[in-house]
This record gives C-alpha cells, structure tokens and sequence, in this order.
C-alpha cells in the first residue's frame, strides 16, 4: 500500500514574493523618457518644416512642367498663376477664342509653404514652342513657416533647375 505524506511549510514559504518596480524606478524611467522626448522634439520639428518646403518644391514643380508640356501639346501660350497668398497654384492655357482656361487641377501647398516671389513679375508664361515669354530666368520663390526659402529657376529654354 502506498502512503502519501503531506508536508508541512510555513505560509510565508508557499506565497512567492512578486517582481516589480518601486514608485522611485517608475518616476525615474519617466523622467528620462521625458527629457529624450525634450531633445528630439527640436529636430523633428526641423524635419518636418524641411519636408514641407520639399513637397512644396515637387508640387511646384510639377505644375510648371504641366504648364510648358500643356504649351506645347496645344501650341497656344500657357502660364503658371499664383494666388494672392501665395498657397496655391493653377496651371492656364491660352485658347483661341476663348481666353485662359485652367488646365487641370490647381495645386495646393500646404504646411505654410507658400510661394513668395516670382521674377520677374509677368511671371511664367510659356510659349508654344515650351519657351519662356520672358528675357530671361524666370525665378520662384517657395518659403515655409520657419523663414527658409527653397528657389526655382525656369531658364529661357523651359528647363527647371532647383537653386
């Protein structure tokens, strides 16, 4: 016959103590995060206004090689036309007949990017040969909200360069 023997243990010895964090280590861990979170915030702000400022160039000069093909295809004048605030632009195309008619979808720059000059000030204007109606460069201008500005050159043959 087979006895089973039962033994006995103190009930300190058969609770097992639990891990954890004190109070102290929680609120430390909490400070550090919080002082790594203070050090980057900076930078990526910087990042973000400097990603803006980029899209804004893409987009900008996306319409402007919208506006020179939309020139050539239709062999009629086309310009690129900015909004008094400078946020969006539209992309038109002289009709016979017709007068100027927005070509497309205009573009809207977003993040406070918007366009603060364009020299000279007949602006773009595109024959219908894709060249510039204009003596020479024409420059635009892009800003964001921190103050730094990004510049496009259209050059008398309709290249775009970025400056």
């Amino acid at each position: 016959m087979l006895s089973l023997t039962i033994m006995r243990k103190p009930l300190s010895r058969l609770i097992k103590s639990e891990a954890g964090f004190t109070i102290f280590e929680v609120l430390v861990a909490a400070l550090v995060v919080a002082m790594l979170a203070a050090i980057a915030t900076p930078s990526l702000s910087q990042s973000v206004n400097a990603h803006r400022l980029s899209a804004g160039i893409r987009k900008s000069v996306g319409a402007i090689r919208t506006a020179r093909s939309a020139a050539i295809s239709r062999n009629v004048q086309a310009r690129v036309t900015v909004t008094n605030d400078g946020k969006t632009l539209s992309v038109e195309a002289n009709r016979p007949g017709v007068g100027w008619t927005v070509v497309g979808v205009p573009v809207v720059l977003e993040g406070g990017v918007s366009v603060t000059t364009v020299t000279p000030t007949n602006g773009l204007l595109f024959s219908g040969q894709g060249t510039v109606v204009s003596n020479g460069t024409v420059t635009v201008t892009l800003q964001n909200a921190p103050g730094a500005t990004r510049q496009i050159q259209v050059s008398l043959l309709g290249g775009v360069d970025l400056v």
